[in-house]
């Protein structure tokens, strides 16, 4: 049964991925980044039809990037959550010992000091950007960018490998990756509108934070009680669609 929350709570958190401090106010100068097209043009809706495709086709190449890292995270921490299938139960309590952790480092009631740390990748610059530096800057941020995306998808990549099944930690990766690639893609496509809708956002961010770490926190203290399961049951209860997606 976790697997259907799982899903649909890793779709969501890529959703407040987007959403976090260090990654919404900072969407518009990482399309630049990537594009080649500046931000002031952006803001002024100076931007032609050519200008438009590079910055959807280079917004997908750098998707394309985070989202294959991503990937190979569910992956591996399926495939060790199977080898250590023995102990599953020590593994629910580790699993939610550490969401815990990150759901209270969010909310600011304790501080993991390397998730205060980042790296941001200045190496390029918007004159040599081209659609490969676009997927490798897409590579990069799925490394580098730990103070916001770091404890959510610490979050969602410790259910994966509760999980025990690669196959599972691939899928719940890809879909958090999906609830972050889609608001990118989403932005590249409608730039104009997007410019105005990503300033009246940025008022969020802070709730967005709080909100995330709450959602770590219940699904921590889930996996510690071993009440997950009857959770989703509940869940299932009251929206049946849900188990179609596990």
């Amino acid at each position: 049964m976790y697997v259907d929350i799982g899903i649909l709570v890793a779709f969501v958190a890529g959703i407040l991925s987007f959403l976090s401090p260090c990654i919404l106010p900072l969407v518009l100068p990482y399309i630049s980044f990537i594009s080649g097209i500046s931000v002031l043009n952006m803001k002024d809706k100076n931007i032609t039809t050519r200008d438009r495709v590079l910055i959807i086709l280079s917004t997908a190449y750098f998707v394309l990037g985070f989202t294959i890292v991503f990937l190979l995270f569910g992956i591996v921490a399926g495939q060790i959550g199977g080898i250590l299938i023995s102990i599953k139960d020590i593994m629910s309590r580790i699993a939610g010992i550490i969401i815990l952790a990150f759901g209270l480092h969010l909310i600011g009631i304790i501080r993991i000091s390397f998730l205060d740390y980042e790296r941001r990748i200045t190496s390029f610059t918007p004159e040599k950007s081209n659609f490969f530096t676009s997927f490798v800057m897409g590579l990069l941020f799925a490394f580098g960018w730990t103070p916001c995306i770091g404890p959510i998808l610490g979050g969602i990549t410790s259910i994966a490998f509760y999980s025990g099944n690669l196959i599972y930690g691939g899928v719940l990766l890809f879909v958090y990756s999906l609830g972050l690639s889609i608001p990118f893609l989403l932005v590249s496509i409608f730039i104009n509108s997007a410019v105005s809708l990503i300033s009246k956002l940025k008022k969020v961010v802070k709730v967005v934070e709080v909100t995330s770490g709450i959602i770590l926190i219940l699904i921590g203290l889930a996996l510690v009680t071993d009440s997950l399961g009857i959770i989703s049951g509940y869940l299932l209860d009251l929206f049946p669609f849900l188990g179609t997606l596990g």
